[in-house]
């Protein structure tokens, strides 16, 4: 649904760089949806030193394998849903140019969201309230958890990321 503005709709999808995830939000971008994508903040860095600390994350071995795709997996999804997104952004601009030269959209439609790792109660606690935080500041219209289901407290993490949902979202 779109927002009351008019804006288009805006899915937050938690697990969004997983290979499910990626291709749900890849789905959305081409059909004009704005996305949030949530995720582990490793598949994040840009830093190159800190990037080449975490080399151990290309091997795809154990706790690195997140909602089914590695951290390299995540790293080459998300470059490639930038690049979607940087492409509606122009198209964006230029229908509202065409249309109204004097606005101009600082909406981008495609956002990302780093989540904290969730290996004890603790940290599923601020995983859920981070989703909660990303939902609220998106104006969602739409969510899609995907990826909680390898969480311990995942049932949790939906029900406070629902808990107190904004009115988009209602």
């Amino acid at each position: 649904k779109k927002h009351d503005d008019g804006a288009p709709p805006r899915v937050v999808v938690v697990g969004g760089l997983g290979r499910l995830g990626a291709e749900i939000c890849e789905q959305l971008l081409t059909r004009g949806d704005a996305v949030t994508c949530c995720d582990d903040a490793r598949a994040f860095l840009v830093d190159e030193a800190a990037a080449s600390s975490h080399q151990e994350d290309e091997r795809c071995e154990g706790d690195d394998v997140v909602n089914g795709a590695c951290l390299a997996e995540k790293r080459s999804a998300l470059a490639r849903l930038e690049a979607i997104g940087l492409n509606n952004n122009a198209k964006n601009r230029g229908a509202h140019q065409q249309s109204s030269p004097e606005s101009s959209s600082s909406s981008s439609f495609f956002e990302t969201t780093p989540l904290p790792r969730a290996e004890t109660a603790l940290e599923a606690e601020e995983y859920a309230e981070a989703v909660a935080q990303a939902v609220r500041a998106a104006r969602a219209t739409d969510l899609v958890l995907l990826g909680l289901c390898g969480l311990d407290r995942g049932d949790r993490v939906a029900r406070r990321a629902l808990r107190d949902p904004p009115a988009s979202l209602r």
